[in-house]
């Protein structure tokens, strides 16, 4: 058989006289529940003067069902019961005295779920849903925590009305001020980022969108670092050179900005010093160039593999330049002759483009790098070794 759960209404059993005789008929009753023998203020009623709670008195006794619904209505501390009293319908109401204390009843000394230390379902399972040891450690779905609070198979912190408004700090291991670990999540959102304190400075924190930022709490990428890093191996496998990005401006002698000539500026060309801008670069266009640069990366699906920036200062730019390591670079072979693996290249005339270095005396200071692949005629990419000489 299914058993039904035990409700709250408390059953109140009391006998009423009038002269000194029983009482019998119908009478209004207010009830109302205080913290004190006499004085202070009511915590809850049950009827009121112009809605009593009418019920049947015979011989002088009556019972009534009372269910007082206040979160602090029965908390642990003494509780009274003030009754007011008239006949059904007529009259004032008078005040019985004194209130009658409401002790400890079989029920009220086992709350319902609660078994020793530990805190079970209200429908009995499952069982020992929050245990406390004798260490005072407590367990939440498990009753062997190891530490002051054991949690098993994770843990689910939501507010009223699903994921509306902010969660910042919904979640916060240790103090509001010094160590601690605390949750975040932007408005509306439903991802949770977390940030990490110690001297209640924010070292690291970990965004909704996953980017990791060590000292700074915005971060922009997925590992953004606010000051010097040291480590004793770095291993990069998402490109093969290091680079700096450079504002590139157009073919030397034309005096084109990036902005005007950005569509001609693509990855794998060859750029040299623009000496009329400060920090800026130029698509090459002269033969055996010495102020030859590097080429621009990512042509070919190779990217640069480090890049190396100030923002907003002379070493800051839009593309990134490749100024050692593998790159594929544009190469004209008509300009200088087949390139075979092992050809150092310099600039050509024809803009972006290197070519095979023919005169070596003119090569001194605009050596390109050395050729990893080859191209017989005509112009194409070229895997090239950037070593600038």
């Amino acid at each position: 058989w299914a058993q039904t759960p035990l409700g709250t209404t408390i059953t109140y059993q009391g006998r009423l006289t009038a002269g000194g005789i029983p009482a019998a008929g119908n009478y209004d009753f207010v009830f109302g529940l205080f913290g004190a023998a006499s004085g202070g203020a009511v915590i809850q009623t049950v009827g009121t003067a112009a809605n009593p709670m009418t019920l049947p008195v015979t011989d002088g006794l009556f019972t009534a069902p009372l269910n007082f619904t206040a979160s602090n209505a029965f908390n642990g501390d003494e509780r009274w019961l003030d009754i007011q009293v008239r006949p059904s319908g007529s009259g004032s109401y008078q005040v019985l005295s004194p209130r009658q204390p409401l002790t400890a009843t079989p029920y009220a000394l086992k709350t319902r779920g609660v078994t020793g230390y530990s805190l079970s379902a209200v429908d009995g399972s499952p069982t020992d849903v929050v245990y406390v040891d004798n260490s005072g450690n407590v367990g939440v779905g498990t009753t062997a925590p190891q530490q002051k609070l054991s949690i098993l198979n994770g843990m689910n912190i939501d507010q009223a009305n699903g994921n509306a408004g902010n969660l910042t700090n919904a979640l916060r291991f240790g103090s509001s001020s010094g160590e601690a670990i605390a949750s975040k999540r932007t408005t509306g959102g439903n991802q949770f980022g977390l940030d990490f304190y110690t001297a209640s400075a924010n070292r690291m924190s970990i965004s909704v969108s996953g980017n990791v930022g060590i000292g700074n709490p915005t971060p922009g990428a997925k590992l953004d670092v606010a000051g010097t890093t040291r480590t004793q191996i770095l291993q990069i496998t998402g490109g093969s050179d290091i680079a700096e990005p450079f504002n590139v401006n157009g073919e030397q002698g034309t005096g084109n900005r990036d902005q005007q000539t950005d569509k001609a500026i693509q990855p794998g060309m060859v750029v040299s010093i623009d000496p009329e801008r400060v920090g800026e670069l130029r698509v090459s266009s002269a033969a055996y160039d010495a102020t030859v640069a590097g080429v621009i990366s990512g042509a070919g699906g190779v990217n640069a593999g480090l890049t190396l920036q100030q923002h907003d200062s002379a070493a800051d730019g839009k593309h990134p330049v490749a100024l050692t390591g593998r790159v594929w670079c544009w190469c004209d072979a008509d300009a200088g002759g087949p390139i075979h693996a092992g050809d150092l290249l310099t600039t050509s005339q024809t803009p972006g483009h290197a070519m095979k270095v023919q005169d070596r005396a003119r090569a001194c200071g605009a050596t390109l790098g050395k050729a990893m692949s080859s191209l017989e005629h005509g112009t194409g990419l070229v895997l090239v070794l950037v070593n600038l000489q």
